[in-house]
């Protein structure tokens, strides 16, 4: 513990946002080949298409009788200046805006389903709901209407996480699989269920357990998974074949990283370049993973009672300016334990909040890193001033299981037991 507690003090210079350059040996600069087999179309009788006959160069024809006459009537066109994408005006409000007033109430699930999983697009018009009936939904806000239900896993779903062009969902379930979705149409587009990927050159070896915390990272551009004790980097890939209307997902392994201990949640930030990742692991450890170095940068020891059944980074928002140091905030929770909040460069708990919770309920952070939702045992959610030192405001609400702020508005969507997403704002 003594030797722990050295390392994370010697590591002064951990940042979650990228200061330095890319080494050559990062696994972050690979890149997958994907050879694609080439689509033969076959040819119908009848409709070859023939050599066209070569031109004379011209020394066989008649010579010019008539001289060159410009073109006078001709009107010049006016050219169109493009004008710039109008920009959104709106800013995050710089007030008290702790919710407490409930706006609506929204039912995802006739089978009163619990909610597992809660996650606000960039822009939030749209939300993802993750059900404990094997599916998920995308509903469009405020209304909630022309929902996109995302069927094919066999397990109830456990994370379910955006892009950053809000065009793909990927979601994780309780069947050893993880799954990437098209939100416009619902179809699935990748099927991650083998380790290595699916293409020709990779080995169909299925995951031996549940995969943890599928995230888009590196801003889209890699995807993370945790298997057991190890770290999983893949590159991912969308093409559309010629013969057909339906996107294909390629997936292929660039990295695997492996830790001491299995791990139990997984946190990434995709809005920004970020090297670390942060993970819970099942020795009741807080571990920050760095992919620049290929080495744990921190390790938290002994950061709860149980092993962290949950972990979250401040991925920030382009509607609330912030500086590079509130990034460095990571949150993190267990079953009967306070929620607490630590700082990645020296390693050490900043505050916790006493609301010990006997389900593993999912708490969350707003956008302007003031509030803090904390689901309690009294089917109520507490708004912490992180601040402060007491509660704020107390949503009533169901039995609640997760929470989540919204990175545009100050509004708090809250999923129950009963399958119902209820939303509160601040006036």
């Amino acid at each position: 513990k003594q030797w722990y507690q050295r390392r994370v003090r010697g590591k002064s210079d951990v940042s979650m946002v990228q200061k330095s350059v890319l080494p050559t040996t990062t696994p972050l600069l690979n890149q997958a080949q994907w050879k694609s087999p080439v689509e033969t179309i076959p040819v119908i009788k009848g409709t070859e298409r023939k050599k066209a006959k070569a031109k004379s160069s011209g020394y066989t024809a008649k010579p010019r009788q008539q001289m060159f006459k410009p073109i006078t009537n001709t009107k010049t066109k006016k050219t169109e200046v493009k004008k710039a994408p109008k920009k959104d005006p709106y800013v995050y409000p710089n007030r008290e805006c702790s919710p407490k007033i409930e706006k609506n109430k929204l039912s995802v699930s006739d089978r009163l389903s619990p909610v597992h999983a809660l996650t606000y697009s960039r822009e939030s018009d749209m939300i993802a709901v993750g059900l404990a009936d094997y599916s998920g939904v995308v509903l469009r806000l405020p209304s909630g209407s022309k929902s996109v239900p995302l069927v094919g896993h066999k397990g109830p779903l456990t994370c379910a996480k955006w892009s950053t062009l809000a065009n793909h969902v990927i979601t994780t379930a309780a069947d050893r699989s993880c799954k990437v979705w098209d939100v416009s149409s619902g179809c699935l587009i990748t099927d991650m269920k083998y380790k290595d990927g699916n293409t020709k050159n990779c080995e169909k070896i299925e995951f031996k357990k549940d995969t943890v915390g599928g995230h888009f990272y590196y801003i889209d551009k890699f995807i993370l998974l945790a298997h057991m004790n190890e770290l999983l980097l893949y590159k991912h890939h969308v093409e559309k074949p010629k013969n057909s209307k339906r996107a294909v997902g390629r997936y292929q392994r660039i990295c695997s990283s492996a830790l001491s201990h299995t791990i139990t949640a997984l946190s990434c930030c995709n809005s920004f370049y970020s090297t670390l990742v942060v993970c819970g692991l099942s020795d009741k450890s807080i571990s920050v993973y760095d992919y620049n170095q290929e080495e744990e940068a921190v390790r938290i020891p002994d950061a709860h009672s149980r092993a962290p059944h949950h972990v979250t980074t401040v991925d920030g928002s382009k509607y609330v300016p912030h500086s590079p140091e509130t990034h460095n905030l990571i949150m993190s929770c267990s079953v009967m334990d306070d929620v607490k909040l630590w700082d990645v460069r020296t390693g050490q708990c900043i505050k916790s909040y006493s609301k010990s919770n006997r389900v593993a309920s999912v708490p969350s952070i707003s956008t302007c890193v003031r509030y803090l939702a904390v689901p309690g045992d009294d089917h109520a959610v507490h708004v912490f001033d992180i601040r402060g030192s007491g509660p704020v405001s107390r949503v009533h609400s169901d039995n609640v299981l997760t929470s989540v702020f919204s990175p545009k508005y100050p509004q708090l969507a809250v999923g129950s037991t009963g399958g119902v997403v209820t939303f509160y704002n601040d006036r």
